[in-house]
């Protein structure tokens, strides 16, 4: 169920009536308090929080449902609320968030391998998966640190780009003559390069069985 079918017209959060007594007020009132005494709050931010959530719940569709994290943003940012986060962690807290935000990694990992090929595309998505939630299939891996996926990505992103530009369209194509001629010379760069692409080549042959002649 969607909370809002529209962006609503957006006003002032001064400018908004008080809200009539329900459960669902109390509810978010006392998770309120409760999560501001636990963190220390002050009392201006508790404050402007209380506006916040009140403010979502006048604007929201269907009242009592869960909250969209990015509607809820977008939202409040329109409003000019600076206080985004802390409302989110209420209602969180209070089991009323949809946290449908993209996480940092994810937009890392996207930011690095927009413009390459689909195929391409769709093999480093794969290596993604695994490396954030791990895989049951053989050979089994765990999932691995958002620190580590950093740097595999940064470490590998140029010479992708590079096969890219050269006419590569997909990582089956890529041989281990490829790889040696392209490695950065820097030592740290050709490190964290090796590293992802060991990786990389790694869940591929898990994953798809590939016959790629990449083995680093």
């Amino acid at each position: 169920m969607a909370l809002f079918p529209a962006l609503p017209r957006l006003m002032s959060l001064r400018d908004l009536a008080p809200l009539p007594e329900s459960d669902l007020a109390h509810q978010l009132d006392a998770t309120l308090q409760g999560h501001a005494r636990e963190h220390g709050w002050s009392p201006r931010l508790r404050n402007v929080v209380a506006g916040s959530l009140r403010a979502l719940q006048q604007w929201q569709d269907t009242p009592g449902a869960v909250i969209s994290a990015r509607t809820a943003q977008e939202l409040l940012s329109q409003a000019g609320v600076t206080t985004v986060t802390s409302t989110l962690e209420v209602l969180d807290a209070a089991g009323l968030l949809n946290d449908d935000r993209v996480p940092a990694v994810r937009r890392f990992f996207l930011d690095r391998i927009d413009g390459l090929p689909e195929p391409m595309h769709e093999q480093l998505d794969t290596w993604y998966s695994v490396m954030i939630d791990g895989s049951q299939r053989a050979p089994r891996r765990h999932p691995r640190s958002h620190r580590t996926i950093r740097l595999n990505i940064r470490g590998m992103a140029p010479l992708l780009h590079g096969w890219a530009a050269a006419g590569h369209t997909s990582l089956a194509t890529i041989t281990r003559d490829d790889v040696r001629a392209d490695l950065p010379n820097e030592p740290v760069a050709r490190l964290h390069a090796l590293a992802g692409l060991r990786s990389l080549f790694t869940v591929l042959r898990g994953h798809f069985r590939t016959r790629s002649t990449c083995l680093l």
